[in-house]
């Protein structure tokens, strides 16, 4: 007892006892100087001068106590700690199927929330790697506001009056993606890069580790020819010669004074923003205000506001529109973080759903293991009603019970950080681009999201049934011993937990449902091309080497090489592959539409193909005919569009002989042809028509050879390589796949929802059903009793069935309405995930409804059928 008191010792009691404690020393010494001969007076003042600054000896001797006291109760604290931790593991020892049971619902719930909160912190919550990347901006145009696409693009003239007329920005810059052709160093490849201004440089706070940083005189017309490498490039091509500043680089056949080495700190964002070299971006004669295909980044000024510099941009844009209405009319400045360039505009609002969805899971998870500690705790009923008998208090109780659920709550964690990292492995698989380009891992910040959550559902599934052992009356407690009767309060609350649990399942189960049904109908959209056996191989032929005819030249000899390999079907060149994420937008003049703005003439996306295009890759022609190999450049210039341009532009009903001007040549081009429609953007996206013209007629440097196979086509493209290399061996071949693949990536970040949402349906579903098998199991055993009394007294055993599926269906019923409430506030949250269907379908709502109710009846009567099949005397007999 003393040790106690010394524990709940008070500040004010523990001066007053220094305080007597001084006292009595200087009385002792008061005494001992009149023994000495000196006067009572002369006594007190010499022994309180012998005794110094009483003030300093009383807080010098009270900070020692104090620090006594403190390790006096840290010591009691760890002391206690570890009691409880030592009988909670004697617990879970002396009931292994409870604890393995609950820890591994726990480590379920625990262990999809923390592979979740692993992407989401690789997404969304981990700073990007630059200096104030919040202040990092991409701004665009678009005819559409609010706009969702951060790869908006601008033309380099409203750049400039975007730069010369706002001032929220510190720095402001152009860049546009480039793959050059290396040669020189080895066998000719493909590099990723990028031409900027040099403010690109102040936007990122990042300085060349060799050389000079980028000069604004280096972005005017006829500068000379120069190039930043990136480090790795400098390691891996130069072996980290510190003397490669001032050589040369061949880039598109074209030499380039190397003038500086990236610092190997800087990663860029996405291959738009380089990756390999750098060089001088500059406004040329033909970019007009119209020719909207450069990227601008931003860096705002220190106290600057998003929202802020985003209205300044419009007022700006509005004014552009005024002073340029046939060039800017309806082009609106739009601005977004840097972060939705990394991860997509479309990915943060698909991973907080399943934060929340995982969220769930592990709400679930807490509910289910609550009941079964309730469960646990009426079988240590008596023990809780003898220990409190003998004068423990409820507050001791409380905190037992608590260190149990911790402890079952950190080995949960411990599954749960395994299942975690096992699982991401699979979920990375699944995950779009975007997500599996950020570094997804369980790191420290996870570990830490991991130990508050266990922490956290310990003291959610724990605190319930500690307060309830606490609240039961020790004198029925103890009457009633082995009367297997249960409270109705008991009852009712296990009741409660399973049909929250069944509620949230079937939130989950509908949200599932509605995103297979959506993804199935998505799927029978026709795509406009037969994807089959496609496989697509991109070149780029340098200036330096090709002019003019030259490389229709090339690319019609690659075909025709590539035809008469074995195996190949057909085969053709393109300047764009459908789904694979480029694209080409043009506006083209039908000669009667050159006094209206240019936003309003009709738009359509140009692709730039050979003669057996539309037969290699299976589109179909609707009207006219396709391109032919007499279609040259010396010949008319000739069209073909897609049904949906063709209604932009027909005359008298018909597309076909309407003359367009194509950008590349100066005379019209006639239509001559009409074709199905292609989903080139996905195939919940719609796209403003397509416009094709032959490369014969329309010579391209950047093309793509897209050949059929009769089987693998990916088996084809060592000898499709070959047939490259023979003809040019210093043309390197990049991009290599199949069309398939390009489909498949357009809806990887659907089937990535999909698949994790139907898995954390399923893994609610059954441990929601569980939950209610505990419920009537529990149930039953407490009442076994008077079953088998009513059993011995003529029930039958399946009036008995009956009658507990009776309790069960109540709690199903329960559980499917308040799920469907939840379930309307939570399919709000997947619309914009859904294509053509509704958030709340009703096939689909009674489906999830019934796959809830069937698998939850079949949980209640399993319980149900072992109880009527129980031997009666038995039951009441055995204890």
């Amino acid at each position: 007892m003393s040790k106690f008191k010394r524990y709940l010792r008070l500040p004010g009691r523990e001066r007053r006892e220094v305080d007597e404690e001084l006292a009595y020393h200087l009385e002792m010494k008061t005494e001992q100087l009149k023994r000495e001969g000196l006067s009572a007076e002369d006594a007190r003042l010499e022994a309180a001068r012998q005794f110094g600054d009483r003030e300093r000896i009383r807080s010098e001797v009270a900070g020692l106590v104090g620090d006594r006291t403190r390790r006096e109760r840290r010591a009691s604290l760890l002391d206690a700690a570890r009691q409880d931790i030592r009988f909670a593991l004697r617990q879970l020892k002396s009931a292994p199927a409870f604890a393995l049971i609950a820890v591994f619902t726990i480590g379920l719930g625990i262990g999809a929330t923390t592979a979740v909160f692993s992407v989401v912190r690789a997404v969304l919550l981990r700073p990007l790697p630059y200096d104030g990347s919040e202040r990092i901006v991409l701004i665009g145009e678009s005819d559409k506001l609010p706009s969702r696409d951060p790869q908006t693009t601008t033309s380099y003239a409203n750049f400039e009056d975007w730069k010369a007329r706002t001032t929220s920005f510190a720095a402001m810059a152009v860049f546009d993606g480039w793959t050059p052709v290396l040669t020189g160093l080895g066998e000719a490849r493909r590099l990723t890069g990028s031409l900027v201004t040099s403010e690109l440089f102040d936007v990122f706070r990042v300085k060349p580790a060799l050389g000079r940083p980028m000069l604004p005189t280096d972005n005017v017309p006829n500068s000379p020819r120069i190039v930043w490498i990136s480090w790795q490039l400098w390691q891996s091509g130069f072996a980290g010669d510190p003397g490669v500043i001032g050589r040369s680089l061949v880039l598109n056949g074209n030499a380039r004074e190397i003038v500086g080495v990236m610092s190997p700190d800087y990663r860029a964002p996405n291959v738009e923003l380089g990756g390999d070299v750098w060089a001088p971006n500059y406004r040329d004669d033909q970019d007009t205000r119209s020719s909207r295909y450069l990227n601008v980044a931003a860096r705002l000024k220190d106290g600057v506001t998003a929202e802020q510099a985003r209205a300044e941009l419009l007022r700006v844009s509005e004014q552009l529109q005024k002073e340029y209405p046939r060039e800017n009319k309806g082009a609106f400045a739009v601005l977004f973080p840097l972060r939705e360039l990394v991860i997509g505009g479309n990915t943060r609002g698909p991973v907080l759903i399943l934060m929340l969805a995982a969220g769930l899971v592990l709400l679930i998870a807490c509910a289910n293991t609550s009941n079964l500690l309730i469960a646990r705790g009426s079988y240590r009923s008596q023990e809780f009603a003898i220990r409190t008998a003998l004068g423990t208090t409820s507050a001791r109780i409380v905190r037992q019970l608590l260190t149990e659920s911790l402890v079952l709550g950190g080995l949960g964690a411990l599954l749960g950080i395994v299942l975690a990292v096992l699982g991401l492995r699979s979920l990375m698989q699944l995950a779009p681009v975007t997500i599996r380009n950020q570094q997804v891992s369980v790191d420290l910040g996870v570990l830490v999201f991991t130990l508050v959550c266990a922490v956290g559902a310990a003291l959610v599934f724990g605190l319930l049934p500690a307060l309830r052992a606490t609240r039961a009356d020790i004198q029925k407690t103890l009457r009633d011993e082995g009367r297997g009767t249960t409270s109705v309060r008991a009852r009712r609350v296990r009741g409660s937990l399973a049909i929250t649990q069944l509620a949230l399942a079937l939130s989950l189960v509908l949200c599932a449902g509605l995103l297979i049904k959506s993804f199935a109908r998505l799927l029978q959209i026709d795509p406009g091309i037969d994807p089959a056996n496609l496989v697509s191989l991109s070149m780029s032929l340098p200036a330096a080497r090709y002019q003019g005819e030259a490389m229709p030249r090339f690319y019609e000899e690659v075909t025709t090489r590539a035809l008469a390999q074995r195996g190949v079907r057909s085969a053709a060149m393109t300047s764009i592959v459908p789904f694979s994420g480029d694209w080409d937008r043009i506006a083209v003049d039908t000669g009667s539409t050159s006094n209206v703005p240019g936003i309003e003439l009709p738009e359509g996306d140009r692709y730039i193909v050979g003669p057996n295009y539309f037969e290699t890759m299976g589109i179909r022609l609707v009207q006219g005919r396709a391109f032919q190999t007499t279609d040259r450049y010396d010949s008319q210039p000739v069209a073909v569009v897609d049904d949906a341009f063709a209604r932009k532009v027909e005359r008298n009903g018909t597309a076909l002989g309407v003359r367009i001007k194509v950008p590349g040549r100066d005379s019209m081009a006639t239509i001559v042809g009409i074709v199905g429609h292609v989903k080139h953007y996905g195939l919940d996206a719609e796209s403003g028509g397509q416009i094709y013209v032959s490369h014969l007629q329309y010579p391209w440097r950047w093309m793509t050879l897209v050949v059929r196979a009769d089987q693998d086509p990916i088996a084809l493209t060592p000898a499709l390589r070959g047939v490259i290399r023979s003809l040019d061996a210093e043309q390197p071949i990049s991009d290599v796949k199949t069309v398939a693949t390009m489909m498949a990536e357009r809806t990887a970040a659907r089937r990535f929802i999909l698949a994790l949402l139907a898995g954390f349906a399923a893994v609610a579903l059954t441990l929601a059903c569980v939950g209610l098998y505990g419920v009537i199991a529990y149930t039953i055993a407490q009442r076994q009793r008077e079953f088998s009394i009513r059993l011995a007294l003529g029930a039958s055993a399946h009036g008995l069935v009956r009658m507990v599926m009776r309790e069960g269906a109540v709690l199903v019923v329960f559980g499917v309405t308040f799920g469907i409430a939840l379930a309307a506030v939570g399919t709000r949250l997947i619309a914009s995930l859904l294509f053509g269907v509704e958030p709340l379908d009703p096939f689909v709502l009674l489906a999830a409804a019934a796959v809830l109710s069937g698998t939850a009846t079949l949980a209640a009567w399993l319980p149900a059928r072992l109880a009527a099949a129980a031997d009666p005397m038995q039951a009441m007999h055995g204890r």
